[in-house]
């Protein structure tokens, strides 16, 4: 919460409690958009589908690997039906309800119909470079946020750090929280 939550929390004998509970209720697993965010971004040029490259197990994933064969761009597979968290919140993560999905350059670059499409119109090579060039190096915010908050069990965004708080709400929480003897981290 905020100031005022964290110091009527303080006030009333609540905050070390608080935070040792949620502290003890926060999941040591990656959250799935996390790890799927992750994973479209493993390679350059990644396909999810049934089965691996070298033994698809539906029609559509081998058409789809026939193509990506064809285009000489590396790429890598990602077999859903070795890991159902994967299989079952790509669907939402891409708003693709189906499987294969091919990605590139992080991001979905479409299903075995559009991929069997652009390589029939000789687009599936170029689109692949055209994505994996435009693909961001760095990080992008939400993985940069996520990273923050899990770098400690408690983080505290403020102005200033512990040491030297740069505004009256600022201090006032970090004098809660070290009054309460949990451990924690700033983030300026």
């Amino acid at each position: 919460g905020g100031c005022d939550i964290v110091l009527e929390m303080a006030a009333g004998g609540e905050l070390k409690a608080a935070l040792e509970e949620a502290m003890a209720a926060a999941k040591p697993e990656e959250d799935i958009n996390a790890r799927l965010a992750k994973l479209v971004k493993s390679s350059k040029v990644v396909l999810f589908m049934k089965g691996d490259r070298g033994e698809p197990r539906c029609g559509f994933s081998r058409k789809v690997v026939e193509a990506l064969n064809d285009t000489g761009v590396e790429y890598s597979t990602f077999d859903i039906l070795q890991d159902e968290d994967v299989r079952q919140g790509l669907k939402t993560f891409s708003n693709w309800p189906t499987y294969p999905q091919l990605y590139a350059g992080g991001e979905l670059l479409g299903g075995c119909d559009i991929v069997l499409e652009m390589a029939a119109g000789g687009e599936l090579k170029a689109a692949l470079e055209e994505a994996m060039a435009a693909a961001k190096p760095e990080e992008d915010i939400n993985a940069r946020l996520a990273k923050l908050v899990k770098s400690s069990k408690v983080v505290l965004f403020m102005k200033g750090d512990r040491g030297e708080p740069r505004c009256g709400f600022s201090r006032k929480v970090v004098e809660a929280l070290n009054g309460t003897g949990v451990e924690y981290s700033t983030f300026d």
